[in-house]
């Protein structure tokens, strides 16, 4: 049998009756997933095996061309932050403390399939921690330190785990499953709620 800690607690949803309710009262933290089969794995963790080769040439590169340097740990986590806000595959994780933002990301591509919601009860750490990211030995939940308009609407938290090939389980994951003909009327209240593309993506990135 397995253990609690690796159980989620899946919902199926079939109207938006009380949807936002139900979503606030099941975590502090929000993440939407337009496809439900997908896991809380970071991009780069379903393309690499634990190997950090591609992952730091990436930062590297990505460090180069945005002409920052890297000194220092806090460092390293603020180009992290930086490179995952400009769609840089990354070991992170996007989150929101606002359910309306994960609804709308889980159905602004519009896919004719099941999407999701999860959410979490979590600490949230508000300083960059001083540890290397390469170096994180259980998963922690970071409000990003540097802000723009997308960043601020986005009300925007970042996970990051050891191991980022493998999915995040916590005894507290809660997994919204929405059937799709549910996007329409997401969509619209999103809407209601000022939640659209202009509004939370303001400087044009395309995730």
């Amino acid at each position: 049998m397995g253990s609690k800690k690796n159980q989620v607690n899946e919902i199926i949803i079939n109207s938006c009756d009380d949807l936002l309710k139900k979503i606030n009262d099941s975590g502090n933290v929000f993440r939407g997933c337009s496809d439900s089969t997908y896991k809380l794995i970071p991009a780069i963790g379903r393309m690499v095996n634990e190997d950090l080769t591609l992952e730091k040439k990436v930062l590297e590169q990505f460090s180069e061309h945005a002409n920052l340097k890297i000194t220092n740990n806090k460092q390293i986590w603020e180009v992290l932050f930086l490179a995952q806000h400009y769609g840089v595959l990354t070991r992170l994780l996007d989150w929101t403390l606002d359910p309306l933002v994960a609804l709308y990301f889980a159905v602004r591509k519009k896919k004719k399939k099941k999407f999701a919601i999860f959410c979490l009860n979590v600490p949230i750490l508000e300083e960059t921690p001083s540890f290397s990211p390469f170096k994180t030995t259980e998963t922690i939940f970071i409000k990003p330190k540097f802000t723009d308009n997308g960043i601020s609407n986005q009300k925007s938290i970042l996970s990051i785990q050891k191991n980022f090939t493998t999915p995040i389980l916590n005894s507290n994951l809660t997994k919204f499953i929405f059937e799709p003909k549910l996007q329409k009327d997401i969509l619209n209240l999103c809407n209601n709620y000022g939640i659209n593309e202009k509004y939370l993506l303001p400087d044009g990135l395309k995730f």
